[in-house]
């Protein structure tokens, strides 16, 4: 299982890529970034602020949300969540669309 110990939300001051999206996080920006653990490893995973407000919904998307999300499961849940169809609401449908716009290289 994976923990966080911490999270924090600092302003860039040399450019720091997406962990979801891609995105460059470019200086003066600021962005989440958050200290994770799963037994005897730890990390550090920097998001641009849309994909850490879209967390929520990725994480609501997927059974088991505490083995944690990675670029795929954001990828299948905006897929999935932007579709005119689908059972996303507004909120959900607009982080979304978000999200691929981003992923696909438009606001870089």
């Amino acid at each position: 299982m994976i923990s966080e110990i911490s999270h924090t939300t600092p302003t860039a001051r040399k450019p720091h890529r997406c962990f979801a999206c891609w995105v460059t996080i470019q200086p003066g920006e600021t962005y989440d970034r958050s200290v994770l653990a799963d037994y005897h490893t730890a990390w550090t995973i920097k998001s641009c602020l849309p994909c850490s407000e879209a967390m929520q919904f990725v994480q609501a998307y997927w059974e088991w949300p505490e083995e944690g999300v990675g670029e795929e499961e954001y990828h299948e849940w905006a897929w999935h969540a932007s579709r005119a169809d689908s059972w996303a609401t507004e909120e959900e449908r607009t982080a979304a669309t978000t999200y691929l716009n981003r992923r696909n290289g438009e606001n870089k």
